[in-house]
């Protein structure tokens, strides 16, 4: 029985600007590490292997960037169009991806997207400094988004993980995702390639696993992971 799918959509316009995107804006980066390629690996690599914490409602403060990336941040808020699709497996009946490698219930395989605006928005500067921070502000809102995604499925302490983040969640899985979510796919413009890449470029699958204590990372056969040390 195919699980059941729910489309949330967000708007981008009332996430407030944390640390981490300031960081990021404010970092400074080498020619040769600007293009979006390089953006969405390091970003991905190095960010979207994330556990996080839904209940957390704390004000971030707000540094200070320049007028110039304030506007582009303003801009790029309004631009975007984030939808998410989710569903629930309840156990390992359903759990048509990985049920050798999470044993855990419930877990919520996930979709998200910023649309074919953010995308438009990205290639309309010029300047390949702009495309980076454009890049940058994108990848941060679909991190914004899968904190909202946790918070609608009711978890509360969580790991998301995404293909490609390890060996036993190859970058295969992401066309597995995506058959899950292909008519919402499809509905919005988001399409695969043969290297298991999406498109728009800010677009994510994985998959959001609660935890609690060390239950979760007991079960879970990603040995190498960074949050098992963390989390135990």
């Amino acid at each position: 029985m195919n699980p059941h799918i729910t489309t949330i959509q967000f708007d981008a316009t009332t996430f407030s600007a944390d640390d981490s995107l300031m960081q990021l804006l404010q970092a400074k980066a080498y020619y040769n590490e600007l293009s979006p390629n390089n953006v969405y690996a390091a970003m991905f690599n190095n960010t979207f292997f994330y556990g996080g914490d839904s209940s957390d409602t704390s004000q971030p403060q707000q540094p200070q960037l320049s007028k110039k990336l304030l506007l582009m941040l303003s801009l790029a808020l309004k631009q975007a169009r984030p939808q998410a699709f989710y569903c629930t497996l309840e156990n390992n009946h359903q759990n048509f991806m990985l049920s050798d490698v999470f044993h855990d219930y419930p877990m919520y395989p996930f979709m998200l997207t910023l649309g074919q605006e953010y995308e438009r928005f990205c290639h309309a500067h010029t300047l390949v400094s702009e495309q980076y921070y454009a890049h940058i502000i994108g990848m941060w809102l679909l991190q914004r988004c899968v904190e909202r995604l946790a918070h609608a499925c009711q978890v509360t302490t969580y790991c998301a993980v995404y293909p490609g983040s390890s060996k036993e969640i190859p970058l295969q899985v992401n066309r597995t995702l995506f058959s899950v979510f292909s008519k919402q796919a499809q509905h919005c413009g988001i399409t695969i390639n043969e290297h298991y890449m999406f498109s728009p470029l800010h677009t994510a699958a994985g998959i959001i696993l609660p935890h609690s204590g060390t239950t979760m990372c007991k079960h879970c056969t990603i040995h190498e992971c960074q949050f098992r040390n963390i989390l135990t």
